[in-house]
């Protein structure tokens, strides 16, 4: 026999983290459980995209603003390369 559950979610304390890339900025947007945005922010990036640094550009801006929602007491499932 199968029993109804019960499950709580804490929406507002985990987020997904989502980002674009355009040629001068990365866009990102941090999002909860209900599909709210709980912060956006732009950053510009100096190097273009042809040039050897601009991933890594975009990699620390976007970490960057993830651990900024780990300071605003969000949970972001972060993983790094081993």
């Amino acid at each position: 026999m199968i029993r109804a559950q019960q499950h709580a979610f804490e929406a507002e304390s985990h987020i997904a983290v989502g980002a674009s890339m355009h040629s001068r900025d990365a866009a990102m947007c941090a999002i909860d459980l209900h599909g709210g945005a709980v912060a956006r922010r732009t950053t510009r990036l100096e190097p273009s995209p042809l040039d050897e640094g601009y991933y890594a550009e975009v990699d620390r801006a976007i970490t960057s603003f993830a651990r900024s929602m780990e300071s605003r007491s969000y949970s972001v499932p972060m993983h790094d390369d081993p």
